[in-house]
Parts: C-alpha cells; sequence; structure tokens
C-alpha cells in the first residue's frame, strides 16, 4: 500500500498578493534599511555587496526595482512631450521677460522660431526619457565603469568594485528624480524652484542631488576616485549620446 502523499498547502489570494507586494517592494530583501544606509554608511552596504553578505539589497535589484517605478510612470502617469513642452516654453519665456528683457515686438519676431526649436528639443528630451532611459541607464553604467578601472589602475580598484557604487549611486540618485517628476508633472515653475533650491543647498554643502556621492563608497582617497569615477561617467555618456544621436537622426530624418 502506497504512502500518502502530502501535497503542499494551496496558498490564499491574499497570501498571493502578498508575497507579490513583498517581491515587488523588497520587503524582505532590505530595501528600506539598503535605502537608509546609502545615505549613512554606504561603503558598509558597498563591502556587503562585494563580500556576499546577506542584509542589503543587490545594487542591480536596487536599480531594476527604481528603473521599474520609472516604467511605470512612463506608461500611465506622464506624458513626457507634453511636460517638457510646458517646461521649456516656460523658461524660455520666463529669460525673454527677466533676463533679456525682449520687448513685445522683438518677442512677436522670434515667436515662430522659438516654437520651433521647443517642439524640437521638447521631442528629443521626451524620446530620451520615455523610450531610451532606461537602456541608456543600463548601458551607460557599465561602460563608465570599465572605463573608471582604466582611470583608477593606481588604487586597485576593481570593475566589480566600481560597478557597485555607480549603480546603488545612480539608482538613489534617480529615486531623487521623482521628485522632479512630480514637480515637472505639476507645473514647470515648481520644478525651476525645486533645481534652484536644491543648487543653493548644494553651495551650502548639503548636496541632497547626489544622494550617496561616489568618495563615500570608497574611505580612502575616496574625493580623488570620485573625480576619476566622475569624469568615466562623462565620457561614457558622451560615448552614448554621440552615437545614439546619430542613430536617432539617421533613422528619424533619412529613414522615416
Amino acid at each position: 500500500m502506497k504512502s500518502p502523499v502530502n501535497k503542499p498547502a494551496e496558498s490564499t489570494n491574499k497570501e498571493v498578493i502578498l508575497d507579490f507586494l513583498k517581491e515587488v517592494t523588497g520587503y524582505e530583501s532590505g530595501l528600506v534599511r539598503t535605502i537608509i544606509d546609502l545615505r549613512k554608511k554606504p561603503e558598509e552596504v558597498l563591502q556587503a555587496y562585494l563580500g556576499r553578505q546577506g542584509g542589503y539589497m543587490n545594487p542591480f535589484r536596487l536599480l531594476f526595482t527604481i528603473l521599474g517605478l520609472w516604467l511605470f510612470v512612463n506608461s500611465f502617469i506622464i506624458d513626457w512631450y507634453a511636460v517638457w513642452y510646458d517646461f521649456i516654453n516656460t523658461y524660455s519665456n520666463f529669460m525673454m521677460d527677466n533676463v533679456y528683457q525682449f520687448s513685445l515686438e522683438k518677442k512677436m519676431k522670434t515667436a515662430a522660431t522659438m516654437e520651433k526649436m521647443t517642439r524640437m528639443i521638447s521631442q528629443l528630451t521626451g524620446d530620451l526619457f520615455s523610450k531610451y532611459y532606461v537602456p541608456f541607464v543600463v548601458l551607460a553604467l557599465p561602460l563608465s565603469s570599465w572605463i573608471s578601472v582604466k582611470f583608477c589602475r593606481r588604487y586597485s580598484l576593481s570593475f566589480r568594485s566600481i560597478l557597485g557604487a555607480n549603480t546603488y549611486a545612480a539608482a538613489t540618485s534617480t529615486g531623487i528624480g521623482f521628485f522632479m517628476v512630480v514637480g515637472l508633472a505639476l507645473n514647470a515653475m515648481i520644478t525651476m524652484g525645486l533645481l534652484i533650491l536644491l543648487m543653493v543647498l548644494a553651495l551650502t554643502g548639503r548636496n541632497f542631488i547626489q544622494v550617496t556621492p561616489l568618495h563615500r563608497f570608497f574611505p580612502e582617497n575616496g574625493k580623488a576616485i570620485e573625480k576619476k569615477i566622475l569624469l568615466a561617467n562623462f565620457a561614457a555618456v558622451l560615448i552614448i549620446m554621440s552615437l545614439g544621436s546619430f542613430i536617432y537622426f539617421m533613422v528619424t530624418y533619412l529613414v522615416g
């Protein structure tokens, strides 16, 4: 006689939903602790990742969690083309009225040119934020980290350590970007006010734009390493933007 097989109890709908929410929010993978400690003691978070210790969320999982929220915002909440058109239009009018002090006659003469430029820039920026932001980040991080290894040879840093630090920094900075997204979606002037406030705070030593400055991941020679990594990041962005712009204009204007 065969012994009865114990079947695992089926999960209820409530348990399935809770498991899904825990997985999405990173409740059981240390999401909240990771974000808090990236502000307080980022070097420990990085060392835990490099030593394959538990307690903190993997930098790549953290990044893709944030990018998943970014995709959700793009798909269901924000029309980036309208948002950037409103922002650029408001900014240009503000500059003409308050900085350059254009007369009404001069504003009328330049209206058609400004409208054309506004539409072109809003189309480009809208495409970047809605279509190409995620692949841009995914390509830029490993490329900039590889370049950083070349720039930081004297410090004997591994590709994995630089990529981990870069990814943690990018994830937290993208998270802060949601505050800009909310302001930009509500009103262009709100966003301009937030940017000015953040710049003033940065000048006083309160850096809220970069949640986790790269030098804090490296206790020794942190400032020097940060300069090298930022230079590598700039080089990677320049390479990707140059190639991307070339392909974009080829596809959009020549093929299309």
